[in-house]
């Protein structure tokens, strides 16, 4: 068994200094390095190749260098064993890389593993990373520019209008522009004015408002104007000014309201509380307030009803009218309203208390008329007139609106229907609404009580009972519509 591993055995030779190693095979195709001389050579895989003897002597130059060098020491009795050489990896073969593709590992019969992705791995060539950075260094230059160009716009602005702009007026001098001919110069003192609360509204108010020596006022209308047109705003300081000590300013506050028109909701109370002022002008024009509210004023409606007996006729008849534009919300004014239509010394005031009626208590005013007829009995024209009212309130909608057209045909004798062909003009069926206009039109300025009537029909959904309406007004009223 010895004897055919060593027969097996080779002898390798170090080509350099001719150290010799057996080998059993395994070093064949190996790259190896000789531990005497480190010289590295490579066993070939033909092993026939290899020569069994100690490589040829060296030539003559070697041996005169090699008498040069010192001799090599005594070897001891004991022999030494050639150390093995050192095995390295065999020389790789040149890869032969083709341009635009990435290089392919050499064939292996073992599995070769997916090389590991390097994270951050700069794959960019180098032209195109220069051409990146150099746009975004070209962007950040231009964001850069721009915002310095509108921070020195807004600066420069900035300064212009701190040059520009003038100190701040005082209140004496927006009253003054306030009272100026410049409409422009009036709105921006009354908004300035506004602005500054209710202290520089009262001055204001006492400023353009002057009591005259016969207990008459003089106000500046175009700057009263100013005032109105700030809307609800205005309404908080106005408020305050109705319940000054000073009647100019008593005064100028009921007037702008009044110039308001509808818009001094927020005012009812404070107007209210103004019906038992001293002086007059607030108390006309307080009422005056009210009635351009119209429905909303209902809530002082009991705070009306002593107007209607106030010693000033003038009081008495803003009262009456302010009334009949609150409509029915102000029924509880339909006693005292009764007595002012009987009772009161002047006639205007009483024809004003029959309009009132018609809108605060159509009803009762309908249940009076029917009275009178019946009283009336023995009279022919009255028993046509309640029999044609009778069947303006049937059931039979064909019926009514022919017992209307006929009531129309009668003209003003037919006044007694007034009342039912009044309330008329709030049924559902249109067509008996535009017979009731044309009725009532028919009747002239005898069916003065109704106007009012007559003018909310005139925004009826309808277009056939809107031009009845219109040309209802137009018979009762004539020119002065």
């Amino acid at each position: 068994m010895k004897e055919r591993k060593a027969a097996s055995m080779k002898q390798v030779h170090c080509p350099e200094c001719g150290r010799a190693w057996e080998d059993d095979g395994s070093l064949a195709g190996q790259m190896v390095v000789c531990p005497n001389c480190t010289e590295v050579f490579a066993i070939p895989e033909d092993r026939s190749r290899i020569p069994a003897t100690a490589p040829a002597p060296p030539s003559q130059d070697s041996a005169l260098d090699r008498l040069a060098e010192p001799a090599p020491p005594v070897r001891s009795e004991v022999e030494e064993i050639p150390a093995p050489p050192i095995v390295i990896a065999p020389p790789a073969p040149p890869l032969q890389i083709a341009r635009g593709r990435k290089p392919s590992p050499p064939p292996t019969d073992e599995p070769v593993a997916a090389p590991p992705v390097q994270v951050g791995e700069d794959v960019m060539p180098s032209r195109a990373r220069f051409m990146v950075h150099t746009l975004l260094g070209v962007a950040f230059f231009l964001i850069a520019l721009i915002a310095v160009i509108y921070a020195a716009r807004w600066l420069r602005h900035s300064v212009v209008v701190a040059r520009d702009t003038p100190p701040a007026k005082s209140t004496e001098e927006w009253i003054a522009d306030l009272q100026g001919r410049q409409p422009a110069a009036r709105r921006k003192a009354a908004e300035a004015i506004v602005q500054r609360g209710a202290p520089a509204v009262i001055d204001a108010l006492d400023a353009i408002t002057a009591i005259q020596s016969d207990a008459s006022y003089r106000i500046v209308h175009p700057a009263v104007q100013a005032l109105a047109a700030r809307g609800p705003e205005i309404i908080k300081p106005l408020r305050e000014a109705l319940r000054s000590k000073r009647a100019g300013v008593r005064i100028g506050a009921a007037n702008v309201l009044c110039e308001m028109g509808p818009k001094p909701k927020g005012a009812v109370h404070a107007l209210g509380n103004a019906l038992g002022d001293d002086n007059p002008w607030v108390r006309r024009l307080a009422v005056e307030s009210l009635g351009n509210c119209g429905a909303d004023a209902a809530p002082v409606t009991l705070q009306l009803i002593p107007m209607l007996t106030h010693e000033d006729r003038v009081t008495r008849l803003h009262a009456v009218v302010t009334l009949t534009q609150i409509g029915p919300d102000a029924q509880g004014a339909s006693d005292p309203l009764v007595k002012v239509r009987d009772h009161d010394p002047d006639s205007e005031i009483r024809q004003a208390a029959v309009t009132a009626l018609y809108q605060v208590d159509l009803d009762r005013v309908v249940k009076e008329a029917d009275d009178r007829m019946t009283k009336e009995a023995d009279d022919q024209a009255s028993k046509e007139i309640r029999g044609l009212v009778g069947r303006l309130t049937g059931k039979d909608p064909a019926d009514r609106v022919v017992a209307a057209r006929v009531l129309g045909d009668k003209g003003w004798s037919a006044m007694q229907a007034m009342p039912a062909l009044a309330k008329a003009l709030c049924d559902r069926d249109k067509w008996l609404r535009e017979a009731a206009a044309k009725a009532l039109g028919s009747m002239g300025d005898a069916a003065e009580p109704t106007v009012p009537n007559l003018q909310r029909l005139a925004t009826d959904l309808e277009p056939e009972v809107q031009t009845a309406a219109e040309q209802a007004l137009k018979e009762i009223r004539g020119k002065n519509l």
